[in-house]
């Protein structure tokens, strides 16, 4: 991803910032078809099959609902039991609000199911969130304007 330094690369779900985001990433994998035959010789050759990406965020864990302008470990397990798909955003912005993205950077889209929910509630210590999404079709990859 092509951002600044020291910008605010900051994941959205469902239009809604996580409380707390600590980091987020992506990764695409894609299926490699042996596509060799005995005309190869002794070199594999490959096509690319089904790709397959996925976005994990972590934050500071806040169980209550966040209402209109935050996304919690609340609504991520209401989404994940009704089986709904979230949006999911992850560009830099111009301030930690989510506000105005930064013009000329990369931004990652998609729509993913939730695939995973896990809260870790420690002694004497904040309590995480971190989710797993899968994106469901294509990843759209632009440049913020």
């Amino acid at each position: 991803m092509s951002t600044k330094i020291g910008s605010q690369v900051i994941m959205k779900i469902a239009t809604k910032l996580l409380d707390g985001e600590r980091s987020s990433s992506i990764s695409s994998d894609a299926n490699a078809i042996d596509v060799s035959s005995k005309l190869s010789g002794n070199v594999t050759n490959v096509e690319y099959g089904r790709t397959n990406a996925v976005f994990t965020v972590s934050s500071i864990n806040d169980i209550t609902p966040g209402g209109a302008t935050k996304f919690t470990m609340t609504d991520a397990l209401n989404a994940q039991r009704s089986k709904t798909k979230v949006a999911v955003l992850l560009t830099s912005y111009t301030d930690k609000t989510g506000a105005t993205d930064v013009v000329g950077d990369q931004s990652l889209a998609g729509t993913c199911i939730i695939t995973n929910v896990s809260g870790e509630f420690g002694d004497d210590a904040e309590n995480t969130l971190t989710l797993t999404l899968q994106v469901d079709g294509d990843l759209t990859v632009a440049v913020n304007t």
